[in-house]
């Protein structure tokens, strides 16, 4: 796989959230979080989306960052079954369950 392909809407919300993160505003960092969540959770938002799995791959990667492991890996293994292969969600999985050992 050479690259990657994601919507532009979840990946801003996603930069937000990361961004908030190192500037320490907690509170702008925890909207641009739960945005990034109903971009795959909101039907409406949902429909929208060309590339479902990649935004459901950048809302895993917030619940780890947040601490929630079990949630992220469920994630990931819901993107895995949508489109097992060329996923990050598999190196993802990986990373994850190895830790865990």
């Amino acid at each position: 796989m050479n690259w990657a392909v994601v919507d532009a809407r979840p990946f801003l919300h996603y930069l937000q959230y990361l961004t908030y993160c190192g500037l320490g505003r907690r509170h702008m960092q925890i909207q641009a979080g739960l945005t990034l969540l109903l971009s795959i959770v909101d039907g409406d938002r949902q429909h929208q989306l060309f590339h479902p799995e990649t935004a459901a791959n950048l809302v895993a990667h917030y619940m780890e960052i947040e601490g929630w492991i079990d949630d992220a890996l469920s994630t990931y293994l819901m993107t895995q079954a949508g489109m097992p292969r060329n996923n990050a969600a598999n190196w993802h999985i990986r990373r994850l369950t190895s830790a865990q050992r």
